[in-house]
């Protein structure tokens, strides 16, 4: 099997990116700023054509594996086991930790919703990443998807977040570019003694999502 790597924030952004929604929040994206991420968790039950449930997973399914096994007792490895057909799933640790905005390539038209132009997506990425540190005290990563087949090549991520930037060829229609933040108990902490978030509810939103609002992206998007 063939390996493939992906980088994050290996450059800057395509320069133009595109969102399809509803008329309403496509004015409060362009006017305010409002964009709104949601854990990886949610897309894996979330219903319809983007449900994935392993999103914030590898999964792979070599012809010919070699398993080493660990011997708790031994404190040693056992002989290796090859077996002819594996289902191997790589996941991020606590993946609802991960908070993710996608964008597209292409314009998916879609009846009765209305389309987000970004034309200067290098500016935004960096309007957006200035307001995520300063508002919550987290850093941005973005990059394309990797759409990968099981079957074919076993991914390669550089690091342990990567893992979100890799999805099957089964969504490789919809040409995502993704932007994620780490927000981890840590981080939750501090912004609840900050003072950031006053919601009493606030962590029990974040399993649903979060808002926040960057003020307006007239000069970096439109509605069109």
């Amino acid at each position: 099997s063939t390996r493939r790597e992906t980088s994050l924030n290996g450059g800057t952004p395509p320069g133009v990116l595109y969102r399809t929604t509803e008329r309403h929040y496509a004015d409060l994206f362009v006017e305010q700023g409002e964009i709104y991420f949601r854990p990886l968790t949610i897309y894996r039950a979330i219903e319809g054509s983007k449900q994935d449930e392993y999103e914030g997973s590898i999964l792979a399914k070599p012809s010919r594996t070699i398993v080493e096994l660990w011997d708790e007792v031994t404190r040693s490895y056992v002989a290796p086991l090859e077996t002819s057909k594996a289902t191997i799933v790589r996941s991020l640790c606590f993946p609802d930790e991960y908070y993710v905005t996608c964008f597209s390539h292409v314009s998916l038209v879609q009846h009765g919703s209305t389309t987000i132009e970004i034309f200067n997506a290098q500016e935004f990425a960096s309007k957006l990443r200035i307001s995520l540190s300063e508002q919550l005290g987290v850093e941005l990563v973005f990059g394309d998807i990797v759409y990968y087949d099981p079957l074919q090549y076993i991914p390669e991520p550089h690091d342990a977040q990567a893992i979100a930037f890799f999805k099957r060829t089964i969504f490789r229609d919809e040409r995502e570019y993704r932007l994620m933040f780490h927000l981890n108990s840590a981080a939750r902490r501090s912004i609840l003694r900050s003072g950031r978030k006053t919601n009493p509810k606030f962590e029990e939103s974040l399993a649903h999502g979060l808002k926040i609002r960057v003020g307006s992206l007239k000069r970096f998007a439109r509605v069109i």
